[in-house]
């Protein structure tokens, strides 16, 4: 009996151990559980997109960068690490569209299956162009559609041209633009004249150039940075999937290094105000923002910036992330998101709220005259109507000077009789050009009579000229 009793104690023992076992291995994998990685992938289109994606390249090692280009010679020139595409050879030759977007557009139909390749099995695929040419203008609505078809989320970083550079590439841009617009969940749109509000306007245009890469390599780098890395608060999918839902929506993308400290606040005002965009975060329903510092990061800190931040939009939904990174030492790195922003308005100038007010009351014109309330007799009546009393008006002042003038004349010569006068002021009553007319003549007839009459000394009447 104690055998048993001893045997039994110390199945108990075995299978209590047995239990301890498994809930520590499930407790490791509840704890070692991490959330799935953001799939991500950079695509730079056309020349300046590839020369833009190559400059942030090597600084992010871990995400996906592609170069797409009709021209080789271009694509051999882009960073190490960067998969480079090269599509169009049966239409370009290895070579340029050269500023022909409907070339570059029916090179990249030709290989939309090698396009939908770039894009499968990516959560999100953020698409940069330099609008204006032909490969960027051309191929980015293309490369946008075999993302939508994939049912990627895309973010799309486009710049608009220098004034300079003519209006004919501006216009391509802007049609281009239109085109896009309905493929992506959001656009970000750079005017590259804006650049010269941040430099001298005798700055040499390589450098100008290079200056607009660089701020759109750190918007971009803090963007990445704030989606893929980890964070003591972290971003992931499911907040972006909540930022980017959508189709066009116009967003405020930018990137600020500031000071810790007691002026913490005060810096913070720099997100949000970019002088690189023509619009704000105005009217921006959405808003996702990380704050980055080193290990001395202060709560004080991450609360006054995340109020500057949500007292600019107090209707907005925000998401946020809080992240530890050691090269940001005695600094905080603000990277800020802002979807659903209200585009800025045209100012026409007072000359043309005065062209358009003009317009505006010529086309009522005539329209009352026109109007499909009365008959086609009625409309052409008062148009008749009109034009006769413009005529009478006109006559009226012609009458006034001849009297006047025949007044001035005759006072030297005659002396008017009260008879005279009475008719020059029934002249001035007259309203109706035609009788004004009749009055006239009548009384010229008049006057003639009598002056035969009358017997005037030779010396006293009027010569003829």
């Amino acid at each position: 009996m104690a055998r048993r009793v001893s045997k039994r104690k110390k199945g108990l023992k075995k299978r209590k151990k047995i239990k301890k076992i498994r809930k520590s291995q499930v407790q490791e994998k509840v704890f070692d559980f991490q959330p799935r990685k953001i799939k991500m992938k950079v695509v730079g289109i056309g020349g300046g997109g590839s020369s833009i994606v190559s400059g942030i390249a090597p600084k992010l090692k871990k995400i996906k960068f592609v170069v797409a280009n009709t021209d080789l010679q271009a694509l051999k020139k882009s960073a190490k690490g960067v998969t480079k595409f090269h599509f169009g050879k049966d239409f370009t030759r290895g070579l340029g569209t050269g500023m022909n977007p409907e070339l570059a557009e029916r090179a990249a139909l030709a290989e939309i299956e090698k396009i939908k390749k770039i894009f499968r099995g990516q959560d999100l695929s953020i698409l940069i162009s330099c609008l204006g040419g032909g490969t960027g203008s051309g191929a980015t609505p293309i490369f946008g559609q075999a993302a939508k078809d994939l049912k990627n989320y895309t973010l799309g970083i486009f710049t608009l041209p220098f004034l300079f550079e003519g209006e004919k590439r501006l216009a391509i841009a802007l049609n281009a633009l239109e085109k896009i617009r309905p493929n992506l969940n959001s656009i970000v749109i750079v005017p590259n004249e804006r650049v010269f509000q941040l430099i001298s306007q005798k700055t040499p245009i390589k450098e100008a150039f290079s200056a607009i890469n660089k701020i759109l390599a750190e918007n971009l780098e803090g963007l990445i940075e704030m989606l893929y890395l980890a964070g003591l608060i972290n971003i992931d999918f499911a907040d972006v999937k909540t930022i980017l839902s959508g189709k066009g929506r116009l967003s405020y993308l930018h990137t600020v290094l500031i000071q810790g400290g007691n002026k913490v606040e005060e810096e913070a005002k720099k997100i949000l105000e970019n002088p690189f965009y023509e619009y704000t975060m105005e009217g921006a329903d959405r808003i996702l923002f990380n704050i980055s510092g080193g290990k001395d990061l202060k709560i004080t800190e991450v609360e006054k910036i995340s109020k500057r931040i949500a007292d600019s939009n107090k209707k907005a939904k925000i998401i946020f992330g809080i992240s530890e990174n050691e090269k940001y030492k005695n600094k905080i790195k603000i990277t800020l998101l802002a979807v659903g922003c209200r585009e800025k308005p045209k100012i026409s100038t007072p000359a043309k709220k005065k062209i358009s007010k003009i317009k505006k009351i010529t086309k009522i014109t005539r329209l009352a005259l026109a109007s499909p309330r009365r008959s086609g007799s009625e409309a052409k009546r008062a148009r008749l109507a009109e034009a006769t009393a413009k005529r009478a008006k006109k006559s009226k002042k012609n009458k006034k000077k001849e009297i006047k003038s025949e007044e001035s004349s005759t006072s030297k010569n005659l002396v008017f009789s009260p008879e005279i006068k009475e008719e020059k002021t029934e002249m001035k009553t007259r309203r109706n050009a035609l009788e004004l007319k009749q009055e006239a003549e009548q009384a010229e007839k008049e006057h003639l009579s009598r002056e035969a009459a009358w017997d005037i000394p030779a010396f006293l009447r009027r010569r003829k000229k």
